[in-house]
């Protein structure tokens, strides 16, 4: 409410606002439809996916298609009181990213982006971190910056650990790293083994965390499940660490039963 509509209120005894008339057809929603529609023009695309991106493509009849660009991204605000849309337009960015567009053309060819190891492993950790920060509000869900239990005069090239994923309350912290591969399990004389550097990146959070004698620590490697389902638990050193997959080609109610019982 603005000065004049304050001094009208005292005037009349009344309070007298003004309202800033509400659109749906934002920027948020014009990047969203557009990426819909790449989709939709996609031959890659399953014919069964098509359809569920067809019945959400309908939902935006009134927003106004834009033709993408990096910069539209970085205009793009968000605040406290718009936050979901962090986690979608994430998504958005990093699809448009996998688009080969000839901005001087109408061309515009969908990427195998699924070949990209490196942008498919943040695409999985954002999903999963946003995940827990909507589904498990009983923790605070968060990266994590924790510093080397170490002594020396030249600490500054020690690397700076940072998890993926950290969830606390007052009873627990767990500790959640993500990996995406193609094989969750490598093989050693055509034995099945863990990918050790993933154990020893995760133990080496874990021995150098902060130190709460009242919560329990555990930490957990999480994979997208590409063959056998894990389900494995180990101690070591004091240290609890499990080890999951997750089938993201389930439906999405059994994703979400796996990822919540990973962490109750």
């Amino acid at each position: 409410m603005n000065k004049n509509g304050l001094n009208e209120s005292f005037k009349r005894a009344k309070m007298h606002c003004e309202y800033e008339e509400m659109s749906h057809n934002i920027l948020h929603n014009q990047i969203i439809k557009s990426i819909l529609h790449f989709l939709l023009q996609s031959p890659k695309l399953e014919n069964t996916l098509k359809d569920e991106v067809l019945q959400v493509y309908h939902h935006f009849g009134d927003i106004k298609s834009i033709k993408l660009h990096n910069s539209l991204f970085r205009k793009v605000k968000l605040h406290r009181s718009n936050q979901h849309y962090r986690f979608v337009l994430d998504i958005c960015r990093f699809l448009y990213e996998s688009l080969l567009i000839n901005e001087e053309s109408t061309d515009e060819k969908f990427a195998d982006f699924e070949r990209d190891p490196k942008a498919m492993a943040r695409l999985f950790e954002e999903f999963v971190r946003n995940f827990y920060k909507k589904e498990t509000p009983q923790y605070k869900v968060y990266r994590e910056n924790i510093i080397w239990e170490a002594e020396g005069e030249d600490l500054f090239y020690l690397p700076m650990m940072q998890t993926d994923i950290s969830l606390e309350n007052k009873e627990r912290k767990i500790i959640i790293d993500t990996k995406y591969y193609q094989h969750s399990l490598t093989q050693y004389k055509r034995a099945p083994k863990l990918i050790s550097g993933n154990l020893y990146q995760l133990f080496a959070y874990l021995s150098n965390v902060k130190k709460d004698r009242e919560k329990e620590t555990l930490g957990i490697l999480l994979y997208p499940k590409t063959g056998q389902e894990l389900n494995l638990s180990y101690t070591v050193k004091e240290y609890p660490i499990q080890i999951y997959t997750v089938d993201l080609n389930r439906e999405w109610q059994s994703i979400h039963e796996r990822l919540i019982k990973i962490v109750c």
